[in-house]
């Protein structure tokens, strides 16, 4: 296999971090192009693109995009297939050194032409790599293997190793017990109405350009001695939002599993606010003595699919970082 592969270093890009390498077979060609790299402007583009020289024809290319939030890069992968006409066939997700890794096979029609494709999307910092093996009808087993290794080979030369796409901050908890958490420099924190004694209730809201909410998220830590039941507290949220105009059928708790003493309990619910579609997510944890209760209410995915993606992110890293504080 040595002598049918070999390895190039891509360093045409200006900014060294939309370097990489890959390794391919002696029958593909790296095709020259006039590399216009991300900008703020301009968030995605083609920085690379591979062509198969000999019989059957295929392609293989890399596009770079800059993003403003963190995102998961199986959402943002969505986000791009959204403006292409796709049947999937396969997807799966992994870890690896980059964190999260969509990889995702399927038919894309393309003037009554229909190309089987597989494309891997790698998360580094803000930057987000969709790297595609493209062929025309179908994959018999050689092109299969090339497209396998160039995808399982490929690697940044130079990662950011970056955990997050923009700015954020460790917030810290008190009462009941000291907690905390990465939450985004974007999303403004905001006086809770909820008082809680000897506990803390906050709240954190994103909101855009014209000034417009896109997602708000409750944090309340409760001693069991105070509020002894999760449900109240779930039961309680709910009917905020109720007084507020948020229309939904009710929702039941689902026990998550967890080691040790720990117990946790989700819901996702669908919702309307004036017609429109929105999305609550609840999140409950019991730790020593404590209920720890976030809370989402953003845009759902049929209304606005990037927003939804981006709050569903910040959900995800607040549970991933919360932790006990000495």
């Amino acid at each position: 296999m040595d002598k049918e592969y070999f390895d190039i270093a891509y360093d045409l890009p200006s900014d060294i971090q939309f370097h990489f390498a890959i390794r391919i077979n002696k029958n593909w060609r790296l095709v020259k192009l006039n590399v216009i790299e991300p900008t703020e402007n301009k968030p995605g583009s083609k920085i690379a693109l591979l062509k198969r020289i000999e019989n059957p024809v295929a392609e293989i290319d890399v596009e770079a995009f800059l993003s403003p939030r963190d995102i998961h890069p199986v959402d943002y992968f969505e986000l791009w297939l959204e403006q292409q006409t796709i049947e999937i066939i396969n997807k799966k997700t992994y870890s690896s050194d980059y964190g999260f890794i969509s990889d995702y096979q399927y038919r894309v029609y393309i003037e009554e032409k229909t190309f089987v494709c597989r494309s891997l999307t790698i998360k580094d910092g803000n930057r987000i790599f969709i790297i595609t093996c493209r062929i025309e009808n179908s994959i018999n087993e050689l092109v299969e293997e090339e497209f396998s290794t160039a995808l399982q080979s490929f690697r940044l030369l130079n990662p950011s190793n970056e955990i997050f796409a923009e700015s954020y901050y460790d917030f810290y908890v008190e009462l009941p017990i000291k907690l905390g958490f990465a939450i985004p420099v974007s999303w403004v924190v905001k006086e809770d109405e909820f008082l809680i004694p000897n506990g803390t209730s906050v709240n954190f809201k994103y909101f855009d350009e014209e000034d417009q909410v896109k997602g708000s998220i409750s944090f309340v830590a409760a001693s069991k001695k105070v509020e002894p039941y999760h449900e109240d507290l779930y039961l309680y949220y709910l009917n905020k939002l109720k007084d507020n105009g948020v229309e939904f059928d009710d929702t039941d708790l689902s026990t998550i599993e967890t080691e040790g003493s720990n117990q946790q309990w989700i819901a996702v619910i669908p919702s309307t606010i004036n017609g429109n579609n929105y999305e609550i997510v609840v999140s409950i944890l019991e730790q020593l003595d404590t209920i720890i209760f976030i809370a989402l209410i953003g845009p759902a995915k049929s209304n606005d699919h990037i927003n939804w993606a981006f709050n569903k992110k910040v959900m995800y890293n607040i549970t991933e970082t919360l932790r006990l504080v000495e």
